[in-house]
């Protein structure tokens, strides 16, 4: 059996809650960077009725790994269509934090369950954060999430800084509810740079274009925001 069926395979057993859209995503070969760095080997697990095995395969982990993910964002963005969710998962995918995917530690087990969550936090704010330490050179943007909260230089080994940046996305993109908006949010300003050049413009034009771009959403995106936030947590408070 080749990687390609192994990996429809094990897309479509029971206990992947996400089957339709990570075969969205495989289909339309928005997985395939990360399908290339699966390396062979197997994963310790605790054996129960649903997996019925002591051990599962690394393809078998990766799965299993993405839909827990891709439901940990469901759950924390749940105000997101669906449609726009599959569109800003695969941006979530370019972020250097997707080794977690590839992590052979039991994701079941009470010890390690902690350390995924971090990580997919991680992977959630990576690319905000960075756009964040960007614009700050170029627009006034005042956050104080933390006392030790640096908008310049945010440290992701700070897992205080990276919950409070996390909890502060949520409430971002649940202040604007365009999706042009809301995908700022979660692609890299590189990415869309990247994007542009593809269209063969001028480097010095791409450059300009994507800072003006991005300082007028995050403008817009953060007005909401101070707008709409009171009134929203007295909503949610209650």
């Amino acid at each position: 059996m080749t990687k390609k069926q192994k990996i429809k395979k094990i897309i479509f057993k029971n206990n992947v809650r996400n089957s339709a859209i990570i075969y969205k995503l495989y289909i339309n070969n928005e997985l395939k960077p990360l399908l290339n760095r699966i390396k062979p080997g197997n994963v310790k697990v605790k054996y129960n009725r649903v997996i019925k095995k002591l051990y599962i395969t690394a393809e078998e982990q990766f799965i299993t790994t993405l839909d827990c993910f891709i439901t940990y964002f469901q759950n924390h963005f749940s105000f997101i269509r669906s449609a726009d969710i599959e569109l800003i998962l695969p941006l979530l995918f370019k972020s250097k934090y997707c080794d977690i995917f590839f992590c052979k530690y039991n994701k079941n087990e009470d010890k390690f369950i902690g350390y995924y969550i971090n990580h997919f936090k991680k992977i959630i704010t990576d690319h905000f954060a960075n756009n964040l330490m960007l614009l700050s050179t170029f627009m006034q943007i005042k956050l104080d999430l933390t006392d030790d909260f640096n908008i310049k230089k945010i440290d992701f080994d700070n897992q205080d800084i990276v919950d409070k940046l996390f909890e502060f996305l949520i409430d971002l993109v649940y202040c604007n509810n365009d999706i042009y908006d809301i995908y700022c949010l979660f692609e890299s300003i590189y990415n869309y740079e990247r994007r542009l050049l593809s269209k063969k413009r001028n480097i010095l034009d791409v450059d300009e274009a994507c800072l003006k771009y991005y300082s007028i959403k995050w403008e817009s995106n953060l007005d909401n925001y101070y707008k709409k936030i009171d009134f929203i947590r007295q909503i949610r408070d209650n």
